[in-house]
């Protein structure tokens, strides 16, 4: 298990003190997004691999977002229906502060990007 450089970072440059970033495995070939409950990457957070994910899969965030952290090479679309349905967001880069409508979702899709 190693700490996550691009959690760090993007803690540290909120002004917080990093004491423990979560850690979690860390390899080249599965890179992680990085879904929080609150505003600028606090709260109750849950990390998905590349994939079709359910509400289910989003752990103690429930489906409630505030800001999502997005690695280079990875892009995630969120979406406020169950099965990939309803209206969508799709980000490439980290964001701070989710718009109202997209707070609460019910399914995510993480994909690579070249």
């Amino acid at each position: 298990m190693t700490r996550n450089p691009a959690l760090d970072a993007a803690l540290s440059s909120r002004g917080h003190q990093v004491v423990q970033a979560p850690t979690v495995p860390s390899y080249p070939s599965d890179p992680k997004v990085f879904l929080f409950a609150e505003d600028g990457y606090n709260g109750s957070f849950q990390w998905l691999l590349v994939g079709d994910h359910s509400l289910t899969d989003l752990g103690d965030t429930g489906g409630y977002l505030g800001s999502v952290l997005v690695p280079r090479g990875l892009k995630v679309t969120l979406f406020t229906e169950a099965d990939a349905k309803g209206k969508q967001l799709t980000l490439n880069e980290p964001l701070e502060s989710l718009d109202r409508e997209f707070r609460k979702i019910s399914s995510v899709k993480v994909e690579r990007v070249r």
